[in-house]
């Protein structure tokens, strides 16, 4: 089974991105936080196929979570999602080796989300368990 976690502190995306994985992954499981602390708690304990974090949360921003998460546990994928993509974070981003970043005011938004996900769906994508 292909797990995600996503991360927003608004619960409407967050809820939206899950249901978005679901209908393009069968049998996805994909657990929701609201900041990057407990993101980075998460990703550190369980082993997910994929990372999807907002940038702009509380007590810790999706960059500083994702420098973590990649420090600590190398190969995970990591997709930011902003509304605003401005060119340093794309800049710091690209310097990092993150994914991509997903423009949550694209039309395609959601689109993108269903691809990446069944990317990390297929079994050679798939995180060690």
């Amino acid at each position: 089974m292909a797990r995600y976690i996503v991360a927003d502190d608004d619960e409407e995306i967050r809820s939206d991105v899950a249901e978005m994985i679901g209908l393009a992954v069968s049998g996805a499981y994909t657990d929701r936080v609201a900041d990057g602390a407990e993101l980075v708690k998460r990703v550190l304990n369980e082993n997910y196929d994929a990372v999807f974090t907002d940038i702009n949360m509380p007590v810790k921003d999706g960059l500083k979570a994702a420098m973590e998460i990649m420090a600590a546990r190398p190969g995970v994928p990591i997709y930011l999602m902003s509304g605003n993509p401005s060119e340093s974070v794309r800049g710091i981003a690209e310097a990092l080796g993150i994914n991509h970043i997903v423009d949550k005011a694209s039309p395609d938004f959601f689109d993108i989300i269903q691809e990446i996900a069944k990317k990390h769906a297929e079994p050679t994508r798939r995180a060690p368990t």
